[in-house]
């Protein structure tokens, strides 16, 4: 009986552990390591949906936006109803028209899906104040006005203690000349995650799942312009 040859590894086994090495990478900020495992992964399986996926997505968190772009794009391609995130990443990096197209397309996908999975609320209503803050850079207000309204009082209706809506309808406002309505609303959005001053007048410590820093940094600047 003749000795049986080694089996090879399958193919499959060599990009996942090269996918799991680069996020491990990421995770302890290793970023130009990370992505590089990752890029050999993607070389390895380019029409594994999943695969360019994360390559892609890693690439659009770690600023690398041009090569992010290429990646997502190819992405769409491969899985284009599946899969929202590719999208919003893709509403980012780019601008104006395929921006918004980008970020519709992940909508379309958050909409059936949320119908099965009700911890996509968050997701959908940050995709539908994305869509109007997009909107609203990208042509006078009066030719997106009505859409933005639709849109925020959708956001409203899917997730209600969501602070993004209330804070993208006082943009909207700003942007009508509604001063007295935008600070309102902004103070509205404020109220729901900034915690009022201790007894001893010291600023007391953001709850947990606190908007992200960009969020407050843009709350701020309406309070600014409107106060």
């Amino acid at each position: 009986m003749g000795k049986k040859g080694k089996s090879a590894k399958p193919r499959v086994a060599g990009y996942e552990a090269l996918m799991m090495e680069g996020q491990d990478l990421l995770a302890r900020e290793q970023y130009e390591e990370g992505l590089a495992k990752m890029r050999q992964a993607y070389q390895m399986a380019s029409t594994n949906a999943e695969v360019v996926d994360t390559f892609g997505s890693a690439l659009a968190e770690t600023g690398q936006a041009e090569e992010a772009i290429q990646v997502l794009q190819h992405a769409v391609q491969l899985s284009p109803s599946a899969g929202f995130e590719k999208y919003m990443y893709l509403g980012q990096l780019m601008e104006g028209p395929p921006a918004i197209a980008s970020v519709r397309a992940g909508i379309k996908i958050l909409q059936v899906e949320v119908q099965g999975d009700e911890g996509l609320k968050a997701p959908l209503t940050s995709a539908l104040c994305s869509l109007v803050e997009l909107l609203l850079n990208s042509a006078p207000v009066e030719q997106v006005d009505k859409e933005c309204e639709a849109l925020l009082t959708e956001a409203m209706r899917i997730d209600p203690a969501s602070v993004e809506p209330m804070q993208g309808l006082a943009s909207l406002r700003n942007e009508q000349g509604r001063a007295d309505e935008a600070l309102k609303a902004i103070r509205a959005s404020v109220k729901r995650w900034l915690p009022p001053p201790s007894a001893s007048g010291e600023e007391a410590p953001l709850p947990e799942g606190a908007p992200s820093f960009e969020f407050r940094f843009e709350a701020a600047k309406l309070l600014l312009d409107l106060d």
